[in-house]
């Protein structure tokens, strides 16, 4: 389906850092070896030293396999995502993003947003009060990374649209509006 390659990138992406964590861990066990051996052989090192050593390899160990089981959960949401309907791929992208944008992953967030947009716009239409909460997601991000003319128009846009399908007072709306004028504070 559409959005395909956004998942496939992703997911080689987290391949990549899989990779890159076994190679550091083979690459730290190899140094800590080597260190292990050096001080075993030498009669004066002390049952401390050799203990630490011992304990922060097995630490290490803890630490890769939290971290491949971290990485198969997030392999197998790729994998079931790209069995989904347009909507339910636009949710996840969406999901995605607001994960890179909290770990500041910035620019890891970007594309995900926009093509969550893409589909939420062909699959729901321009107006549609779905569409809001992204168009605020994504201008957030916007303003996060210093693009605040950018990220005004989104939440302008946003705004529109929710004063289609909400009155006035409603919270979402003043939440969006508060958005649209810290845009507009930082911009003068």
């Amino acid at each position: 389906p559409p959005g395909c390659y956004v998942l496939q990138n992703e997911m080689s992406r987290v391949r990549d850092e899989l990779v890159d964590a076994h190679s550091s861990r083979e690459e730290s066990a190899r140094h800590q070896d080597s260190k292990l051996k050096k001080l075993l052989a030498d009669q004066r090192a002390s049952e401390k030293e050799r203990d630490t050593l011992k304990m922060d390899l097995t630490r290490k160990d803890v630490e890769l396999e939290e971290m491949e089981g971290k990485h198969a959960e997030k392999m197998l949401a790729l994998e079931r995502a790209l069995q989904m309907s347009e909507d339910e791929l636009a949710t996840v992208l969406n999901n995605m993003a607001l994960l890179h944008k909290k770990n500041g992953q910035l620019e890891d967030a970007k594309p995900l947003y926009e093509r969550a947009l893409q589909i939420r716009e062909k699959t729901l239409g321009p107006s549609h009060k779905d569409l809001a909460p992204v168009l605020v997601n994504y201008g957030a991000l916007l303003y996060k990374s210093g693009e605040k003319n950018n990220a005004r128009q989104y939440f302008e846009r946003a705004l529109d649209i929710r004063l289609q399908h909400f009155a006035e007072d409603d919270k979402s709306v003043s939440t969006v509006r508060q958005w649209v004028k810290k845009c507009s504070t930082t911009a003068e």
